[in-house]
């Protein structure tokens, strides 16, 4: 049975201490040494197992059609240590070693020109904060993304510490009614692209059922109701980690509006969910070891993994 708010629950498994001694290394002696840390870190995920652990063998299975291997675990929790260590990188403007390659479609192009805002949809794949980071500091894309400071509290706390201009840049996905709305309507009015997370629902949160990598996943229906209600462009987004320190990050025009009436609200809103997870899947299929879910996300799963 999944649990759609189970990520909120899970506690950080990193301390102050040794974020800011990574941070340290890092501008010492650069990216390659402070990789080495990863090492024993990722050694521990694959040898503890536990909830991630779990979470990780349902996922690979469904999406590599087989059982996986030891090595398929070890590539998926390196290549999840591999981003949150760039992340620190690329927040605090430390990109030698990096390859960030960003392709937009000519629809978010035209955004761009017409200097026109829009919702743009983020996912727990890869490193969004390729997007972030070219779209905020390079002022490629003016973005302004939602994020939940309470969870995860730690780690996004070194963060902004490492880079004040993108905290200025973030909205708390804690607030929540007609004044945040407000907000993000202003933003997006001022030419500002704003990110959600779409894969993930906050506790409490209306959810929608949709099929993702042959079960049943629970979307949040949130970025739709608010894209309906704000009548601005809809794009998804995606940074896939292909190895050492390269990433791909595309942005795609998904909707010009999203269309939900209140009589027809849970089916209008499926059938932009189910779209959206079609996207998604073939973003996974094509690269299988960046999906950064680490928690019971499939409903009904049949398999019980605990046994695995």
């Amino acid at each position: 049975m999944s649990d759609a708010a189970g990520w909120q629950q899970q506690r950080e498994r990193s301390t102050v201490f040794m974020l800011r001694l990574i941070v340290a290394i890092a501008r010492v002696f650069g990216r390659r040494v402070a990789r080495v840390f990863l090492y024993p870190t990722v050694l521990y995920f694959v040898l503890a197992g536990g909830a991630q652990g779990r979470a990780s063998r349902a996922y690979l299975r469904r999406v590599l059609g087989r059982a996986p291997t030891p090595a398929d675990r070890w590539r998926h929790f390196f290549c999840f240590a591999s981003c949150m260590l760039d992340r620190l990188f690329l927040v605090g403007g430390y990109t030698r070693g990096l390859d960030v390659r960003v392709t937009r479609d000519a629809g978010v192009q035209r955004l761009l020109d017409e200097g026109r805002g829009a919702l743009l949809l983020l996912a727990h794949v890869g490193s969004f904060e390729t997007i972030r980071v070219t779209g905020s500091v390079e002022r490629r894309m003016p973005l302004r993304v939602v994020m939940d400071r309470a969870h995860g509290g730690v780690y996004t706390a070194i963060l902004e510490r490492l880079n004040p201009q993108l905290a200025a840049h973030i909205l708390d996905a804690g607030e929540r009614g007609p004044d945040f709305l407000l907000r993000l309507k202003a933003a997006i009015e001022r030419g500002e692209i704003v990110c959600l997370m779409a894969d993930r629902a906050r506790d409490g949160e209306a959810t929608l059922r949709v099929p993702l990598l042959g079960g049943a996943v629970a979307l949040p229906m949130a970025p739709w109701i608010v894209a309906s209600l704000l009548q601005v462009p809809v794009l998804t987004g995606f940074a896939v980690h292909r190895g050492g320190g390269r990433y791909d990050a595309c942005i795609e025009c998904f909707a010009e509006r999203v269309q939900v009436e209140r009589r027809t609200r849970a089916a209008d809103a499926q059938r932009y969910a189910e779209a959206y997870a079609r996207r998604l899947e073939a973003v996974l299929r094509d690269a299988p070891y960046n999906w950064f879910n680490f928690y019971d996300y499939w409903i009904d799963d049949a398999r019980d993994d605990r046994a695995a």
